[in-house]
């Protein structure tokens, strides 16, 4: 993990000043060799260095003599193919760090090394020949990059405090990426939660001249269906990449690693990767599992409120695995403007602050310096395979949608009923849809519901969104939270590559903790063969994910594998929250004073909520209604507002 960051005047200006205000405000990212390169007094690029792999104690010089100056974040997975790609022999690629390995790659490819790159990476390159600058970053983004493009100069860094430390850079939120936070849609392509600052997008590269910058897409994976012999090959294949991703993970963890646990299959496929890897080496896996209060009301019957149970079943098969559950008690609010300028966005739920902030507290007092994670499970790993049904109809392919349909029903998946209608639904017009969805869970929940927008302001942002997507979030809901799927399971996994950007929290909890997060399921490779692995594969044998549960055979115990229920994060969220009653009122009357806030948001529906604030202990807690209301809407709102007053100085 480092920090980069760079300054280009284009009139000329000295840019000595702002380069050590940024250099400052990065410091905490990066505590390790520090170097900075400057062409004249008009240009600098910058590096800190945090060491997390035994390769650090070779920093690569910015400079090598060549054509590029490149200053890099980054933490390869393929090194030795690289390498071999490069042309280097064992004992040189020894000596080097991956970014000077990744600098060697721009050097010899130009542009077309970003594709060549496996791992998690931000780099910046000066072309000393042509005289511009060039931005990268991996294919999902694991490594910030922030920019921001003025009149007179052009700056870039990590993260947007690096920028935000010059005067010339605005202070503030951008608001239309606010509204669309709220509409529960993705910001804009390219644009930041910031003010005047800008991103580049994940699997894309930038080309800056003092004249103006373009974006280029590299990262094209190939969608072609994967077609091997049997099932079981299949199996070995993800069990292959699984491990491949989990062990290039593992690169400088000495003793012991964290890990998060959950009763969910991505966290446990990655976790006992870790723990098979590790114990022939003597390596532990300290295995963190967030779970409420012992005794207090989980309601929700359909959903895993203490997922600890199972996590330690899991535990409990790998001897080189310590089990350590979290069981917070704390209130987020008190720490909202620290929680925003941490991550450098607004927390989408900061409910799931509470157990976070504890875990990483644990792990950083045990000196835990390297956390495995699984965010990118869904859209990779863990696919359910639910919707070949539609796909088997849509191709024509009737006997083996009856066959797998059969499946479905003997294993107790689903019945007659709901197999028709998953079949169905992608070809249903929507006002059919919408009756036949609350003749079957009653009333449906408008999307206005989960968000303290004026309609008006609600309404903008979900068109602004359509325009850019033809997939849009804020659809109608039904009051378990259901929205309408697309047709495809591909089509789904992609949109969910595609809009989460990874990098920004990872790097907070850098900052803030010094854990280097690694998420194994957003691994190149891995990604890219779940994606090539046809949606029938996924459910075979009518077991909806029928591969992960085979890698997963001996790994974990049966009770993980044969529990149908979904997790529930934070389940005792609402008493933390009704013992901060009086904190969420001091919010709203914060909100009411700030313009720009109180503007978009509708002032009078959260007074309401507090208004007819239900009784400590009241079963209402642990409903739906309840969790739309307060937990989405109100603790939206006010995480929203918090980091708008911090993105502004305030």
């Amino acid at each position: 993990m480092t920090a980069i960051y760079g300054l280009w005047r284009f009139d000329g200006g000295d840019v000595a000043m702002d380069v050590r205000r940024m250099d400052r405000a990065l410091a905490r990212y990066g505590n390790g060799d520090h170097e900075t390169w400057s062409a004249d007094s008009a240009l600098t690029l910058g590096r800190r260095l945090h060491r997390s792999l035994p390769e650090d104690r070779f920093p690569a010089p910015l400079a090598t003599g060549g054509r590029y100056v490149v200053a890099g974040d980054v933490r390869l997975t393929e090194r030795e193919d690289l390498a071999r790609q490069l042309n280097l022999g064992g004992e040189e690629v020894a000596r080097m760090s991956d970014a000077e390995l990744a600098a060697l790659a721009v050097e010899a490819w130009n542009e077309q090394a970003f594709d060549r790159i496996y791992g998690a990476f931000a780099i910046a390159a000066w072309d000393v020949q042509e005289q511009r600058l060039i931005l990268a970053r991996d294919h999902l983004g694991q490594k910030p990059l922030f920019f921001h493009f003025g009149e007179r100069f052009f700056a870039f860094a990590s993260m947007p405090a690096g920028l935000q430390a010059m005067p010339e850079v605005p202070r503030g939120a951008d608001m239309s990426s606010i509204e669309r936070f709220l509409a529960l849609e993705n910001p804009s392509p390219g644009k930041s939660h910031y003010e005047g600052i800008a991103r580049i997008m994940p699997g894309h590269y930038a080309v800056v001249t003092s004249a103006g910058h373009t974006e280029t897409r590299y990262w094209k994976p190939d969608l072609t269906p994967l077609r091997l012999p049997s099932s079981e090959d299949y199996v070995n294949a993800l069990a292959k990449h699984l491990d491949d991703a989990v062990a290039a993970a593992l690169r400088g963890v000495e003793a012991e690693v964290g890990a998060h646990l959950s009763s969910g299959f991505d966290s446990t496929a990655v976790a006992t990767a870790a723990a098979l890897q590790l114990v022939s080496r003597g390596g532990k896996v300290v295995a963190y599992t967030a779970a409420p209060r012992e005794g207090c009301d989980k309601a929700l019957p359909d959903r895993v409120a203490d997922e600890s149970v199972f996590a330690r079943s899991t535990a409990s098969m790998h001897s080189n695995m310590k089990h350590v559950v979290i069981r917070s008690d704390r209130t987020p609010m008190a720490n909202l403007s620290r929680t925003g300028s941490i991550y450098g966005l607004p927390v989408f739920n900061i409910c799931n602050e509470t157990w976070y902030d504890a875990i990483n507290d644990d792990a950083a007092g045990r000196g835990i310096s390297i956390m495995l994670e699984a965010s990118m499970g869904n859209a990779t790993i863990s696919e359910n395979g639910m919707l070949a049904l539609p796909e088997l109809l849509r191709s024509g392919r009737i006997p083996s949608w009856f066959k797998l349909a059969l499946a479905l029903v003997r294993k107790g998946f689903a019945g007659w009923p709901e197999i028709i209608w998953k079949s169905l639904n992608p070809w249903i017009p929507n006002g059919l849809y919408r009756w036949l969805m609350e003749r079957r869970f009653g009333p449906l929940v408008s999307p206005s519901r989960f968000s303290a927008l004026k309609r008006e302001h609600l309404r903008a942002a979900v068109l602004n969104a359509a325009k850019e997507s033809p997939i849009s979030k804020s659809q109608e809901r039904s009051s378990r939270g259901w929205t309408r799927p697309t047709g495809k399971s591909l089509d789904n996994r992609l949109i969910s590559l595609a809009v989460d950007d990874i990098g920004a929290p990872s790097k907070g909890r850098l900052g803030e903790w010094k854990i280097d997060y690694r998420d194994p399921t957003a691994d190149r490779r891995l990604v890219e063969f779940s994606l090539r692995v046809p949606t029938e594969q996924l459910i075979y044998g009518g077991e909806p994910r029928a591969l992960l549960k085979k890698v997963l055979a001996d790994r974990a115990p049966p009770e993980v594998l044969n529990n149908r229920s979904r997790g529930y994060q934070a389940a005792d969220w609402h008493e933390w929250l009704g013992r901060a009653r009086q904190d969420v009122i001091n919010e709203i009357s914060l909100i009411e004073a700030s313009k720009p806030m109180a503007e978009i948001l509708d002032i009078e529906r959260l007074k309401a909520l507090v208004d007819h604030w239900p009784e400590t202990g009241s079963k209402i807690w642990t409903g739906y209604d309840a969790t739309i209301d307060y937990r989405c809407c109100l603790l939206r709102a006010i995480s929203a507002a918090s980091f708008a007053r911090q993105a502004a100085g305030g």
